[in-house]
C-alpha cells in the first residue's frame, strides 16, 4: 500500500458492558450493539517493497 492518508470504516460486535465495574451503563441496557465508526483517517507509511503485504 502506498504512503498516504486513507479513510477506513470500523464495526464492532456486541459489547457486554454489564461486567465492567465502577460505571453505570444501565441507561444503554448493558450492551452496545452494532457500533459502526465511519471515516477514521489513518496515515500509512508503506514498505519500500511493493510486494510486501
Amino acid at each position: 500500500m502506498p504512503d498516504g492518508e486513507y479513510y477506513i470504516r470500523v464495526w464492532l460486535d456486541n459489547i457486554n458492558l454489564g461486567k465492567m465495574s465502577g460505571v453505570d451503563y444501565s441507561s444503554i441496557n448493558d450492551t452496545l450493539k452494532g457500533v459502526i465508526l465511519d471515516n477514521i483517517k489513518i496515515t500509512v507509511k508503506g514498505s519500500i517493497y511493493d510486494d510486501i503485504s
